[in-house]
């Protein structure tokens, strides 16, 4: 039977509504392949989207529960800035976090 369920992703760090002053903020995810039967293992890669942009990508060869991508704030101007990811799994699949909104 076919794989066609998205994966599961979401942004754990930073919360929704956090404030951030590092250059490189750390963005933390939660990331399983649900449709997959051996877990994490069916993740092609993770999309980090910053304004709907593509900001930073990870080919899936990270464990994302630990690593995470990278915000690089110094790109953007001082205000309200929107941050959602996209994870594809092996199988063409696609999930989307819920977006959440940060000010620098």
């Amino acid at each position: 039977m076919p794989d066609v369920t998205p994966p599961f992703v979401s942004i754990t760090i930073p919360s929704d509504g956090a404030h951030l002053t590092r250059a490189r903020e750390p963005v933390k995810l939660a990331v399983a392949d649900i449709g997959s039967p051996s877990g994490n293992s069916g993740i092609a890669r993770v999309e980090l989207y910053v304004d709907s942009v593509l900001h930073d990508i990870d080919d899936g060869t990270a464990d994302l529960n630990v690593q995470g991508l990278v915000f690089r704030t110094k790109k953007y101007a001082k205000g309200p800035h929107r941050l959602q990811v996209l994870a594809f799994d092996n199988a063409g699949n696609m999930g989307t976090s819920a977006p959440i909104t940060v000010t620098l």
